[in-house]
């Protein structure tokens, strides 16, 4: 009994590639955290789902669509401003 985590590759592929490090048998998880950085690559669309096991059986959740983005860059200089070119 518990669950397990899947995602696909970015691709647009199947949804079958198990998230082995998140602890299934913990029912009081509420969220997740997946590094997708060794592998993910910014912009592409994943998709993740769930499959639920109990004494009845399985089910997979609908899958879940989420894109990869990053933050940009900090400045490497301060804002400045120049009077002549604005009003």
């Amino acid at each position: 009994m518990g669950y397990e985590l899947y995602r696909d590759d970015g691709q647009g592929g199947e949804v079958t590639t198990k998230i082995e490090e998140m602890a299934s048998d913990n029912p009081s998880l509420t969220s997740y955290t997946i590094d997708l950085s060794a592998d993910g690559v910014v912009g592409q669309i994943y998709r993740f789902k769930i499959v639920g096991t109990n004494y009845a059986g399985q089910i997979d959740s609908s899958a879940l669509y989420v894109a990869l983005a990053s933050l940009p860059s900090k400045p490497t200089t301060i804002p400045t401003s120049d009077p002549t070119i604005t009003n």
